[in-house]
């Protein structure tokens, strides 16, 4: 079995310190857990335009994120 591709590793790590799921993520893009675990484990590499939806995906979440914080009133001013 090969080492999974970085491009994976480097996804889940972003979800992670976002504190996302990539099961959230993956539902939305239509991604089965199986298949993204198949490419985790390295046993199948990914097609590059799927790993650039899951990618744009989770940058999307955390972009909503971060306009949400942004968005929350500083509660050091009161």
């Amino acid at each position: 079995m090969q080492a999974p591709a970085p491009e994976v590793i480097e996804i889940e790590q972003r979800a992670k310190d976002a504190k996302l799921t990539m099961a959230s993520i993956l539902a939305e893009v239509g991604v089965a857990q199986s298949t993204w675990w198949r490419w985790r484990e390295g046993g199948v590499e990914p097609r590059l335009g799927t790993l650039r939806k899951v990618s744009h995906a989770l940058d999307r979440r955390i972009a909503e994120l971060s306009a949400a914080n942004d968005a929350e009133p500083n509660s050091e001013a009161a």
